[in-house]
């Protein structure tokens, strides 16, 4: 697992995209086939509420896109979220695959897995 310290500042983002390297919403997958994202996650200190989102290929990097807040606590947990949740998104052209959004607070947070299921 992988550990993330998220500083006290408006915003904070760790995200994961499509791209060898390149942040380019041109390079994209097509995750149409899945329902749910599940992310195994747990905070070690700070705040407790983060937010995750997708972006498609229309979605400019304004931080507009739909986000979907989750309460984490101390122990390990899986946290399941329906892709619908993340409408309008275009699942046929995902070039972020997940994104982790902290406002406002400073928090350490353990990342054990993320993945899409069908």
């Amino acid at each position: 697992h992988s550990t993330v310290q998220f500083d006290s500042v408006a915003w904070a983002v760790i995200y994961w995209f499509v791209g060898n390297g390149v942040v380019d919403a041109n390079r994209v997958k097509d995750f149409s086939k899945f329902t749910t994202l599940r992310l195994k996650l747990r905070r070690v200190e700070g705040g407790e509420q983060i937010k995750v989102s997708l972006k498609d290929k229309s979605n400019p990097m304004d931080g507009s896109e739909t986000k979907v807040p989750l309460n984490l606590t101390n122990e390990w947990k899986d946290y399941e979220i329906p892709l619908s949740s993340f409408a309008p998104i275009q699942l046929e052209e995902i070039f972020m695959v997940a994104s982790i959004i902290v406002e406002q607070q400073a928090c350490a947070i353990e990342i054990e897995s993320i993945k899409y299921l069908r």
